[in-house]
């Protein structure tokens, strides 16, 4: 069951081949397993996306009411992200505090994604997504 003090995130296919994932709410370490159940459910459906379709699938990932994620976290979205490289063509993150910004620039390095991009708002992410 899912810790009721955080802000379940979401996954929905908004197109052919893109996937939205929205992150709300305080990640904390105390969280680290659900958001590992989660990243998993995440790369499934990756993977099948990507066998349905036979593209490479695209990320959008809304952050507007992310507050915190701790470090333990990004350690767990660092594994799904250089886990589900071989499926992903881009992926964009928009809408949310210049730290949680930096976080998840700082979590595209470490993943070593260059396909992994941050932007202010929504249609600024679509169009780098679909360019």
């Amino acid at each position: 069951m899912f810790n009721p003090n955080l802000k379940p995130p979401s996954l929905k296919l908004e197109h052919t081949n893109l996937l939205r994932i929205t992150l709300a709410g305080k990640m904390t370490t105390l969280h680290k397993d659900e958001v590992r159940k989660f990243t998993d459910q995440v790369y499934t459906a990756v993977q099948e996306l990507y066998k349905r379709t036979g593209q490479k699938v695209n990320f959008l990932t809304d952050l507007k009411g992310l507050e915190v994620i701790e470090p333990e976290v990004m350690d767990v979205y660092s594994e799904l992200l250089k886990k589900d490289l071989p499926y992903v063509n881009k992926s964009a993150t928009f809408g949310s505090s210049v730290m949680i910004l930096e976080a998840f620039a700082t979590l595209s390095v470490l993943s070593a994604r260059s396909n992994f991009r941050h932007f202010a708002t929504r249609e600024e992410a679509l169009e780098y997504l679909f360019e």
